[in-house]
């Protein structure tokens, strides 16, 4: 039995009922240790971009040769070069869309629609792993060639990097650094290019300034909690009030809580096993098969400081992966979103799991962190329970003794079992510790869509019969037409500013313009979905479709794929990596796809949603 210390082999030793309430205490620590550290979490936004080098012809509307030559050296070292479509870098028109934004009402001259970037403002604003309240950017150029519309250069696209980032590729904004010849692809040194700003040059041309297009609407950055979380710590603390409050209402022993107590029990109830045997040798008290059986201790020291140089060593090995071989870790920041130090891979995508899954990653060095506390602590109070014992015996210095309720000349124990020298500083290092672990790992998650916001109210959306996996309406007659009406929809969709609504099995996606700001429509929204979860009423009804139409805009009232006899097997390679690959990322996202056909190698497919 050990006294003084926090041992696990005294709960063989007390009663049972004790027992349970002890390891009610220890389990209900371990979701707060896990959770509680999460039950805040914030969003942030995540803008994909185009990316255009253009002049100022381009800027005034001027037409643009839709070409780009792209040279590249083959297998065999020949220099090849092809003429590809800015359609198909960027698909659609999405390049003349900009266009058409950018010169419409010279909008990009008062400010309105676009800003107006010198070039190391423009590094900072795009060379960042998320950029928020920005899209599309324009770099201008004061080149031209005798190639006539030739006003767009160069084209690209950049993703949001927890779906896009690899090692390979480098963070989403290296485009910055492409012409950098002392640069790398893994990394992109903002600073340093910031530094010879004016001699800025993207796929080879020299930048003179830049147009940002600014998104719609607010910022999707902001704080959210979990109500499942917090509910569980609320539920597990309340747990720990009532098994504290029992231990203090049953607890009617005297308790061996300090080496005082065991010798003021000894010296009134003398031991019969060691009454009159003042000279036994420690080796016949100690030497058992267990304690005879245990390696050295020096043993285990290195053992535990290899395993702790292995795991920094880790650590280290796969930062290094993703950034530049003469960059240092501490040049991510602290506390900050880097897409080169998130954990992305080996985690769930969907919403319940992956938001579950994060938290435990993230929180499980809170765990360790608290299970070292506890082990110093109890190293430390053995050691100082030894020094204060032995001071027993010392000639002319007699001791009160330092008991659990003193009496006469006997002392208090400590507060915190320690001295306030060692204790202070050991929970001051403990909860700096702590506090460095959460600005180390925390959760995030990504709000790609400024316009759309999906909504998880913790309720089935689509009943499990449904023959589809999401329902959209577009316009307020759908939201009435058969076979699928929806009164929850049909409010929404009265509510100013929104366009769109999709469901999906347990989500709802609320789309709305551009031009009318979140603040207007979400506290109405989230009221009108609340409202409807918490009063039972149906969110899907099904009706008989007696006309034949429906206007939601489900898959069952569409028509069947379409394709050649002969592509069956290529058609279903296609689908199955729609529906294991494609699909969940989409829905993640508050939409879905759909696959509508292929015709003479084109993939035909249909987005919904967000």
């Amino acid at each position: 039995m050990d006294v003084g210390i926090a041992s696990l082999r005294n709960l063989s030793k007390i009663h049972g009922r004790r027992v349970v309430l002890w390891w009610l205490l220890a389990l209900s620590s371990l979701p707060i240790h896990f959770l509680y550290n999460s039950a805040v979490f914030k969003t942030i936004e995540a803008n994909n971009y185009l990316l255009a080098v253009v002049n100022e012809d381009f800027l005034k509307g001027e037409p643009f040769l839709d070409l780009l030559n792209i040279t590249w050296t083959n297998s065999d070292g020949d220099i090849q070069s092809e003429a590809v479509s800015f359609e198909d870098i960027v698909g659609g028109d999405l390049l003349a869309f900009v266009q058409k934004n950018v010169s419409a009402n010279a909008a990009y001259m008062n400010g309105s629609l676009y800003e107006r970037l010198d070039n190391s403002k423009c590094m900072s604003a795009y060379g960042t792993s998320y950029v928020s309240g920005r899209v599309n950017v324009l770099a201008v150029t004061s080149a031209s060639t005798d190639i006539a519309n030739q006003t767009a250069f160069y084209v690209a696209e950049v993703f949001v990097p927890s779906d896009y980032y690899n090692v390979s590729n480098g963070p989403p904004f290296n485009w910055i650094c492409e012409d950098d010849p002392t640069a790398t692809l893994r990394n992109c040194d903002i600073a340093k290019q910031q530094r010879n700003a004016k001699n800025w040059n993207v796929n080879g041309y020299r930048i003179d300034y830049c147009l940002s297009e600014l998104s719609s609407g607010p910022g999707q950055c902001r704080l959210q909690f979990s109500t499942t979380i917090l509910a569980v710590v609320i539920v597990m603390n309340i747990c720990k009030c009532l098994a504290m409050v029992l231990t203090l209402l049953q607890n009617r022993e005297v308790a061996l809580v300090t080496v005082g107590d065991a010798l003021a029990s000894f010296l009134e109830k003398p031991d019969h096993l060691t009454e009159g045997r003042c000279m036994l040798a420690k080796i016949d008290v100690e030497k058992t098969l267990l304690r005879s059986t245990m390696p050295p201790v020096s043993r285990l020291i290195i053992a535990a400081l290899c395993a702790a140089v292995a795991l920094l060593v880790s650590a280290f090995n796969w930062l290094k992966r993703s950034l530049d071989p003469n960059q240092s870790v501490f040049s991510l920041g602290f506390g900050t979103v880097d897409s080169r130090a998130t954990i992305v891979d080996s985690l769930p995508k969907s919403n319940g799991a992956g938001l579950a899954a994060a938290v435990l990653v993230a929180n499980l060095p809170q765990v360790i962190c608290s299970l070292l506390y506890f082990a110093y602590n109890a190293l430390l109070t053995s050691m100082l329970l030894s020094y204060e014992y032995s001071q027993y015996g010392v000639g002319g210095r007699r001791k009160a003794l330092r008991v659990s309720s003193p009496k006469g000349q006997k002392r208090s124990k400590y507060f915190l079992h320690l001295p306030y020298t060692y204790s202070v500083p050991l929970i001051a290092i403990s909860t700096l510790l702590h506090w460095l672990i959460s600005q180390s790992l925390f959760v995030t998650e990504d709000t790609p869509n400024a316009d759309a916001l999906k909504f998880r109210p913790n309720h089935d959306i689509l009943p499990d019969n449904f023959p589809s996996s999401f329902l959209e309406y577009l316009s307020p007659r759908s939201t009435l037409a058969p076979p699928h009406p929806s009164p929850l929809a049909a409010q929404l969709l009265n509510v100013d500013g929104v366009t769109s609504v999709f469901y999906g099995k347990d989500y709802i996606t609320v789309t709305k313009d551009s031009s009318t700001p979140w603040a207007h429509v979400k506290p109405e929204v989230f009221s009108l979905i609340s409202e409807t979860v918490t009063s039972g009423q149906p969110i899907v009804n099904t009706v008989e479709n007696k006309t034949g139409e429906d206007g939601q805009g489900s898959s069952s009232s569409e028509a069947e794929a379409t394709y050649a006899p002969e592509d069956e097997e290529v058609v279903g390679m296609i689908q199955e990596l729609l529906e294991t690959r494609i699909r969940p990322a989409i829905q993640e996202d508050g939409g879905d796809i759909e696959f509508r056909g292929l015709h003479e190698g084109q993939v035909m497919l249909k987005l919904r949603g967000a």
